[in-house]
């Protein structure tokens, strides 16, 4: 039944975050790797999209954190935006201004993600992204131009400089 298969989801999507928790230093209770306040600065620097491999980790298996900032135009004040970030493999969680808006687990979906009038607002932004390879190839694979933010009147593009800091290894 429906409540049964929620209710279920519900406790995997908990025990997972758990995990995480335990397991990742920036999914830990405080870290707040994903807040706009958070200082990535010592973090490397990589012109999205890029896969693992174009970070020097063609075999690593885990997590990877992504952050970029970006300025939106005044035009974009108490809009509902929508974060596209192409196909991440495997997995992903993705928060706007610390804001949680998407998570996938399927290696080849495009990411779409529905972001609440009044989290983008004019000037300085962050978007962050956890990633967690499982196996074989992992990272963004989107084509140039699909890593966006889409408002109405206007785009916003992601193709620009992120910071990464890769943390917890499968091997």
């Amino acid at each position: 039944n429906a409540a049964i298969q929620k209710a279920g989801a519900r406790k995997f999507a908990e025990d997972i975050e758990a995990w995480y928790a335990a397991n990742d230093p920036g999914s830990r209770p405080g870290a707040d790797w994903q807040s706009s306040s958070f200082d990535a600065s010592a973090w490397k620097t990589v012109t999205m999209p890029a896969t693992y491999d174009a970070l020097g980790l063609a075999d690593w298996d885990g997590i990877v954190w992504y952050r970029a900032e970006f300025e939106a135009p005044a035009d974009v004040a108490g809009k509902e935006t929508t974060l596209r970030l192409g196909p991440i493999d495997d997995e992903d969680t993705a928060w706007v201004n610390g804001t949680p808006v998407g998570f996938t687990s399927k290696w080849d979906a495009h990411r779409v993600y529905k972001v609440p009038a009044g989290i983008v607002r004019p000037g300085k932004n962050v978007v962050a992204v956890r990633v967690w390879d499982l196996a074989l190839g992992g990272g963004f694979y989107a084509a140039k131009g699909d890593m966006r933010l889409d408002y109405a009147g206007g785009s916003i593009t992601l193709d620009i400089p992120w910071r990464y800091k890769a943390t917890t290894s499968l091997q």
